[in-house]
Formats: structure tokens, sequence, C-alpha cells
């Protein structure tokens, strides 16, 4: 099996190194996968040369200020496309060249020939979200061509279905958009096609909820609306169990809690109070560092909000 060899890593605040700088082969994990599948990596290999992994996104990782990414080329000869070592996901580097409502999204894919690949598929939010790197502008790699705007996901809006999720390079936020829009579109290949992870992942424990599939412990019921530095001491000084070492939780950990089947809150009900309530997030934009993005988990949105301003706190050990 010829492995992928790696062009570039993504610079991104917080990134893990030791990630980042591993061999860009197919790992432990990816070959779990695979051969839970009942198949050998070499058999799953693409034709270009990089392994096809079938991956969930549970095992992607939480590590850095986003979600871990480590692009590598299919081969010398593939130039319009670009495969994530971490996720297991292909993408092309260009997204679609004309704007279209989401109806019109999925046939898109359907026609895309990228990489000389014919399987091509458009991605759910939490896939389309492992490409958002905070902290650059447009916040996706440079090894994509990326305009700062909304790009549609293949996740429908549980709350109004007249609407589905966009994802917004502009800043990386989340966003429901009407589907009559006209917004990009970019493809993805590999993957399971999963958003919500097992239905079993979530444990209730005294004041905690427990993700078995990030295992970050959660504390289990919101507190009420704070600065950001208020935020940031509450959860410094929170115990829980007689157990601390609490913090404000990164904007990629909160995305991980989106249930996208619910809404009022789009959330596992063993939470408590969280539906209608805006929760900080530790992560902000580098041209803007009064600013912090937060989480409404009455549908799943996020925005910019000023660090002056108040939210809600859940906080993450």
């Amino acid at each position: 099996m010829v492995l992928p060899v790696v062009a570039s890593c993504a610079a991104v605040i917080g990134f893990d190194t030791d990630r980042a700088l591993r061999d860009a082969g197919t790992n432990g994990d990816e070959r779990d996968d695979v051969m839970a599948e009942g198949g050998t990596p070499d058999a799953e290999a693409d034709a270009g040369g990089a392994p096809s992994v079938d991956r969930r996104w549970s095992s992607w990782g939480i590590s850095g200020a986003s979600f871990p990414s480590n692009y590598a080329d299919y081969g010398s000869d593939v130039t319009d496309a670009i495969f994530d070592t971490e996720t297991g996901l292909g993408w092309p580097v260009a997204p679609a060249p004309d704007p279209v409502a989401w109806s019109d999204a999925p046939q898109v894919c359907v026609e895309l020939r990228a990489g000389g690949f014919a399987d091509w598929r458009l991605p759910t939010r939490i896939e389309q979200l492992s490409i958002v790197q905070y902290g650059l502008y447009p916040t996706a790699s440079a090894r994509f061509q990326t305009p700062s705007d909304a790009f549609w996901t293949a996740s429908p809006y549980a709350d109004d279905t007249s609407s589905a999720w966009a994802v917004n390079f502009d800043m990386g936020t989340v966003q429901e958009r009407p589907k009559f829009e006209l917004h990009h579109v970019r493809c993805v290949r590999g993957g399971r096609n999963d958003t919500n992870g097992p239905s079993e992942r979530f444990s209730r424990g005294v004041g905690t909820v427990f993700d078995s599939v990030t295992n970050l412990m959660w504390q289990a019921d919101t507190v009420s609306a704070r600065t950001f530095l208020d935020a940031r001491t509450y959860c410094s000084r929170l115990l829980i169990n007689n157990k601390n070492g609490f913090r404000v939780p990164l904007m990629h950990e909160l995305q991980t809690l989106v249930d996208e089947r619910r809404a009022s809150p789009a959330l596992t009900p063993l939470f408590g109070t969280t539906g209608g309530t805006e929760i900080w997030s530790m992560t902000n934009m580098n041209n803007d560092p009064s600013t912090m993005l937060v989480m409404n988990f009455q549908d799943g949105r996020n925005e910019l909000v000023a660090q002056s301003k108040t939210a809600s706190v859940l906080c993450v050990q």
C-alpha cells in the first residue's frame, strides 16, 4: 500500500503538535475500523494511493483548538482533492463554482469528479465543522479555496423543516438557513455519514454528564449568566463530588453535544437547564480578541459575543 504524502499540517491556536507531526500512514484506530468492516487496509486503499478510512466522527479526537486535521495528497497526479488522515475524510480543494439552493446541493456532489472519484456527497454538520480552524481567516486551512461565506450541510434543521444547517467560514459559525437561499457547496467522501454518535454515549452522574465518545465530563446544569472572565473563574474553582479541574469548554467540544434530531434544546435530556441560553466557549477569533464564541443549545447555533457581555456557563473536565 502506498501511503499518502503529507503536504502540510494545519496551524491553529493550541494545536497538538505531536498529532500533526505523526506519520500520515494508516494508524491503529484506522486499521481497527477497517478490520471491523471485514476488510484489510490494503483492500480498502483508494486507487489514488490514500487509505479509504471508514471512520465515525467519534474517533477523530478532541485535542487542540479545533478538530484535529492533517491534510495529505491522494497522489502526485491529484491536485484537486486532499485527504485528512485524522478524520478519514476526503475533500475537494475548491468548492463548487456556483452557490445553489439546499435541494440542489446533493446533486452537485453526485456530479463531482474531483480526484477522479465518483463517490462525493454533501457533508453533515459535524463533518463540515471538522475543517473549521478557529484562529485563521477564513476559518479553514490554506490548502482549501474557501470563500468567507456559508456552506450547506446535509443536516436538516430540527426546529423548522424549511431550513437546514450551514457553516459560515467567515467566523466558523453554524447557522440555520432557509433552504431556498443560495449558498456554497463543498462535498466530502469517506466516513460513515454519522451525525450524533451512539445513543448510549451519555450517562448521568451526581451533578455531571459523562460522554463516552469524547471522554469529557460535563457539568450537568448551567449556571447563571456572567461575563467571560467571571465564567473562567467560576469553572476553575468548581468542585463536583470533590473533583476539580473544570474549565470553560472549546467551541468544537460544545459542538459535539448538539443532537441534530432535537430542538428546544438540541441536547440530550440528561442535561439540565440549557435550552434558550447562550453558553460561553474558550474559542475566539484572531481578528477580534475582545469577543468569544457562544453556543445556543436551543437549536445548536453559535455566534460571537463581546467578553464584557453575559452568557451562561457549562463547565467541562
